[in-house]
């Protein structure tokens, strides 16, 4: 692996491996274009709804523009036919597509998870314990012991 990717933050350093967003060590494909329910090693549950990746369409949008953009005006530049920057850019959206869609999905959950959700990661979750219910118990009992009758 490559000396600069050891050097960067663990959470891109996540993304770019495609891992969990959450423990950063579960694989979060386990196919080409297949996600695992949840993640095999903290749990977190990859697609917490129906349609929650229909945001990521935008991403893997605007990442083939990145790519068709700049190649089609280069061949435009050096005076392509038509037909051919068509080609050419059909040609390499389709070649970049499954990479354009797995990372446009780990993009999308990194950015809700990271920003917005991050009770979804296991360790944030906060589970009541016996502890927890006792230490209510004792309260109520004691907030019923100075009620007045």
């Amino acid at each position: 692996m490559s000396p600069i990717l050891w050097r960067m933050p663990s959470k891109l350093k996540g993304m770019l491996l495609q891992l969990c967003p959450c423990c950063v060590k579960g694989r979060a494909f386990s196919g080409l274009f297949k996600m695992p329910e949840r993640c095999a090693v903290c749990g977190l549950r990859f697609e917490p709804e129906p349609g929650y990746f229909a945001g990521a369409l935008y991403i893997s949008y605007a990442m083939g523009l990145v790519f068709v953009i700049p190649l089609s005006l280069w061949m435009i530049h050096r005076d392509y036919s038509t037909a051919a920057v068509i080609f050419a850019c059909v040609g390499v959206l389709g070649a970049l597509s499954p990479l354009m869609f797995r990372y446009s999905r780990l993009i999308w959950i990194y950015f809700d998870v990271l920003l917005f959700d991050t009770r979804r990661c296991p360790e944030n979750r906060s589970a009541p314990s016996e502890n927890g219910d006792a230490s209510a118990r004792t309260r109520s009992k004691s907030a019923d012991a100075k009620a007045p009758r």
